[in-house]
């Protein structure tokens, strides 16, 4: 579970964040010298990131 503290870190930097009970979760990370996305979704459902 993320911290309290770090969802509302990152509220203030103008993310979009919620409070409760998440289900799957994905996560995309922008690599900046390179603009290479990098992406992982959760094993556990059928999930996934599709570049379009």
């Amino acid at each position: 579970m993320v911290p309290w503290e770090a969802v509302d870190t990152l509220a203030a930097m103008g993310h979009k964040t919620g409070r409760g009970t998440f289900g799957a979760q994905c996560t995309i990370v922008v690599d900046p010298s390179t603009n290479v996305l990098n992406a992982g979704p959760d094993p556990r459902c059928d999930a996934g990131a599709f570049e379009e």
